[in-house]
């Protein structure tokens, strides 16, 4: 499947979503709890939207994930692969068990919070599951945005907004 949304957040201020332009596919309306200052940039195809991801993880000496390793960055660099971009031109080396920078550091935060120690010595416990919801409402007090469908049937503005708030609570 294509990538159609990648949101980046930064200790820079940047605070962006990118979203790939889709027939039938609406702006929508603006959701209530929108990310302040969230800037939206449109792509009209995969290619560009990706290269623009690879330049941002390029620019950055470390990017957080969370399951980066096990998803994030395992897709964007097989869909650039599939799309056409030559290897050399992903900053995202595939390892065995995990996602590697050519320069910088890609810091998986799944794996920092499904350690034991982390989670009962550090959270005292606090939450049972490893996922960026559990994680996120038990030790920042926010959720993540509950959708009752799916991703690809989400207006522009609803995406952008959801994985936004992913971005933020990583």
């Amino acid at each position: 499947n294509q990538v159609i949304c990648v949101s980046l957040m930064g200790s820079d201020g940047v605070k962006k979503a990118l979203l790939l332009k889709r027939e039938g596919v609406t702006e929508g309306e603006r959701p209530a709890e929108m990310e302040d200052g969230l800037e939206l940039e449109y792509y009209d195809d995969e290619i560009t939207l990706l290269k623009e991801v690879f330049r941002y993880i390029a620019d950055y000496p470390i990017v957080c994930t969370f399951n980066g390793d096990n998803f994030d960055l395992p897709y964007l660099w097989r869909r650039g692969q599939v799309v056409g971009i030559p290897k050399e031109e992903i900053p995202i080396m595939m390892g065995r068990d995990s996602a590697m920078l050519p320069v910088g550091v890609h810091l998986d935060l799944y794996r920092f919070f499904f350690n034991h120690a982390i989670r009962i010595y550090a959270f005292g416990n606090s939450y049972r599951e490893v996922t960026l919801d559990a994680v996120s409402s038990a030790v920042l007090g926010i959720s993540k945005i509950p959708i009752d469908k799916n991703v690809s049937e989400l207006s522009y503005l609803q995406l952008a907004n959801y994985c936004a708030r992913d971005s933020y609570l990583t």
